[in-house]
Formats: structure tokens, sequence, C-alpha cells
């Protein structure tokens, strides 16, 4: 399951610890439902830097997927990052959560056989063609001993990568891959559209940003009806005016998540 982004998002907040607390719940959100990868669409908007935007909101989600037990290896000092301390732990799996499986760096390598760190009492070794620094994620098969596994291969859900795509919504969803569905005030009733769980998980899911929802960029040419299959409102009860982005990026998986 992928969640689209636009690079606007928390945008409307001027001050940054504000931004670190939205970036936070956007993080929590995406882990609590299972997200593989979260993708930042260019929204672009004359009146702000949206590639700063994007770009913060990109070091921002990767400080918060990485374990705390690797950021002082992984993560160099960096002034954007001032605030990353408030965002929420996400508790997945890859944080230290699983001893068969783990997030590792490479602290060393001699003759072929490579020393990581692992956030483990003890150091794992393991063979192959690796560099120091590099990040990898093992199973643990002895008390030092690890060995390179994908992701996918681990039975419960592990993390999300980030991809900060830098291009428009429209042209990201020409690579129709996967099915489109889009959240709008102005879609169907979330209860009547025919979605089921297993459809949603193996779907691209848009949010729109704090000043532009779907229709909007319709009217400007982001964007055209064909690039996604459904467009559904999960929140038709509304009784405010609106119903801000990182509200409704929890609200729309608890209801389209059963």
């Amino acid at each position: 399951m992928e969640l689209l982004i636009p690079s606007t998002f928390a945008a409307d907040e001027r001050d940054m610890k504000a931004r670190a607390v939205k970036y936070g719940l956007l993080a929590r959100t995406a882990s609590i439902f299972g997200v593989e990868k979260i993708v930042i669409y260019e929204d672009f908007d004359e009146k702000l830097n949206t590639e700063r935007s994007a770009e913060i909101m990109e070091k921002y989600l990767n400080y918060a997927e990485v374990p705390p037990y690797l950021r002082k290896d992984l993560i160099p000092f960096d002034r954007d990052l001032k605030y990353a301390n408030i965002m929420p732990a996400l508790q997945t799996e890859s944080h230290g959560y699983s001893d068969k499986f783990r997030e590792a760096v490479v602290e060393k390598v001699e003759n072929g056989k490579a020393t990581l760190k692992a956030g483990l009492k003890n150091k794992l070794t393991m063979y192959g063609d690796y560099e120091k620094g590099e990040r990898v994620t093992v199973k643990v098969i002895g008390v030092d001993e690890a060995q390179p596994i994908s992701k996918e291969d681990i039975p419960k859900y592990w993390t999300y990568e980030v991809e900060n795509r830098r291009e428009g919504l429209g042209t990201l969803l020409e690579e129709n891959d996967k099915p489109v569905i889009v959240t709008s005030a102005h879609g169907d009733d979330y209860r009547e559209a025919s979605i089921d769980q297993k459809t949603v998980e193996n779907s691209k899911i848009v949010f729109g940003s704090a000043w532009r929802g779907i229709p909007s960029m319709l009217e400007r040419g982001d964007l055209e009806e064909k690039h996604f299959d459904h467009i559904v409102n999960t929140v038709p009860e509304q009784n405010t005016k609106t119903v801000r982005t990182e509200e409704a990026l929890f609200i729309s998986f608890s209801r389209l998540m059963v």
C-alpha cells in the first residue's frame, strides 16, 4: 500500500515545531496501518517553496523511520531536524521489538566478514560484500550471527520507505500499476463504495493539501479523472467546514481498512 501526500503537507504551519508534530502524526498513521511507501508529490504553490517543504518532510519522515539505536550512526547532524525529537516513537517491529529480525549498520568489514551493530547486547557478524556505514535488514541465526533478508520476507509489517518524487500528482498517477483511491469531501460515501480491504492494501491512497483538495487540482489541470479508480468521502458526516489532512489520514485509513 502506498500513501501519496503533497509537498505542501504541514506547510500551512509557519512554526517548525508545529510542522514536526504533523510529520510525526503522518509517520505514526502510516506505520499503524501498514503503509509500505510514502510518496511525496509536488503540489506547486507560487506563494511557497514547495520543493523545500518536501525536502524537510522527507528528512523528518526518514528520521522517524530509522530505529532509535541506529540514528547516531545513520543520521548526521542537520539543523533542519531541530525538532525531530518531539515526534512520537513509531514502535514498529523494525525499531527493536523483534529479536529474530533487526535493522543493523555495518561497523567494520575485514576479509569479507562484516561486524554489525543491531541494538543487541552482542554485535552480529555476516559474510558478504558490504561497506562500513551501510544499513542492512537481517535475520538473527545465532548468538552473534546474521544473514541478510528482504523486509518483504518478514512475516509482520516492518517499516515504510519514503520517496520524494518532485513531480506533480498527474504525472505520478500515469504510472497506473495499482488501483488509485482518492479521498475527497466531494467523493462517494465510503460506506457505499465497493472497495474491500484487500483492494485498499494493494492501492495508492491519495490525499490533497490544506489549500487544494482533489476537485481543485482537477480544475487547475494537475490531474484528470482518468487517473483514479475511486474517489471517496471518508467523513461524510463532518460537522466542521474542513477536515485537516492529518485528521483525514487517520480517519480515512481506519474506515477503509475494515
